[in-house]
């Protein structure tokens, strides 16, 4: 359902706009397992796991992943955002949550900040990995969640810390 929205949005909005979604597009989507990943394009922790995170989605079809831009989008800084999730090919859709909705109800503290719900409840929060940088990490919590989830198993992780830079509030 969310890529036709997706693909929707990219067709008929403005161009400025054409590849961000709304959070109501995350909370109207009924799909019994979500990831909503807050991203940077600022933070060298985010960019590590940019490729980890894309991986993850082509194994785990299942599952609607939704990236979320945690730093405001201003008239200084929209070009380089839009040239970043635009350069990096995300597999998923990006919502701009420019109220800080998704950051304050799941309470995204540090990029990479994943929030994984099992049939709409929250199942897991917290850091993708145990590392700032994915090729130097020794627990993948997001990554053996995911596949204890495909098995219809109980997740080993509840929360991992999020390592990254911090989301300023605003």
């Amino acid at each position: 359902m969310y890529i036709g929205l997706f693909v929707w949005s990219l067709a008929f909005s403005g161009m400025a706009d054409q590849a961000y979604l709304k959070h109501e597009v995350f909370e109207k989507d009924k799909s019994a397992n979500k990831a909503v990943v807050f991203l940077s394009q600022i933070c060298p922790c985010s960019n590590g796991h940019v490729r980890h995170l894309n991986q993850l989605i082509s194994k785990h079809p299942k599952v609607s992943f939704f990236g979320v831009i945690s730093e405001p989008v201003t008239s200084k800084n929209k070009k380089e955002i839009e040239a970043y999730f635009t350069q990096k090919r995300f597999s998923f859709p990006i919502i701009r949550d420019d109220e800080q909705f998704l950051v304050k109800k799941y309470g995204a503290l540090k990029t990479p900040h994943v929030t994984l719900l099992r049939d709409g409840k929250i199942a897991y929060q917290g850091g993708v990995t145990n590392k700032k940088l994915f090729k130097e990490s020794s627990k993948k919590f997001l990554e053996v969640n995911l596949e204890l989830l495909a098995e219809n198993k109980k997740f080993k992780y509840r929360r991992g810390s999020s390592l990254g830079c911090y989301i300023r509030r605003y």
